[in-house]
């Protein structure tokens, strides 16, 4: 699994936890909210605001000027779309972890995906370890190879 899917389902599992803890909340102050309405009113996604060049095509306009103005109108509509995508996926989760705070524990799936990805960081970094022992190991054997250079020069005794 890469890491965009990790980080995907990291922040869907942390609004479902959202929405368990808003559960919790409600029902420990016996008013139970319209969760429905409340992810309506208090996520909105707001679409970026850009101007978008609109050009005539005439002869005496530079053709690169035209795609980069068509590239950028791309650029922000694909941002605004991203956008809205994941405020939607949040107020989803939110919800479902609202609903359902009864019948999962969010709260455990999270920490397990956490440690998940803990464990998959230093899985990755295993062999890099073993480089850096390696890099250790020389970096003592020339230092050692130096003190033996400059024993034998002054004439030092004593061992290592």
């Amino acid at each position: 699994m890469n890491f965009v899917f990790i980080g995907a389902l990291l922040i869907i599992v942390s609004m479902m936890y959202v929405g368990e803890t808003l559960h919790n909340q409600d029902f420990e102050d016996l008013t139970p909210r319209d969760i429905y309405n409340w992810t309506a009113t208090n996520l909105e996604w707001n679409e970026s605001t850009f101007e978008r060049v609109k050009t005539n095509v005439t002869e005496n306009l530079n053709y690169s000027f035209v795609n980069i103005n068509r590239f950028s109108n791309i650029l922000y509509k694909t941002i605004d779309w991203m956008g809205y995508t994941m405020f939607e996926i949040t107020k989803g989760s939110i919800e479902f972890g609202y609903i359902n705070a009864d019948k999962y524990n969010f709260q455990f799936t999270w920490k397990l995906l956490i440690f998940y990805v803990f464990f998959m960081v230093i899985v990755i970094g295993l062999p890099l370890l073993i480089f850096l022992i390696a890099l250790g190991y020389i970096i003592y054997s020339g230092i050692k190879a130096l003190y033996q250079k400059y024993k034998n020069r002054k004439g030092i005794k004593n061992d290592i």
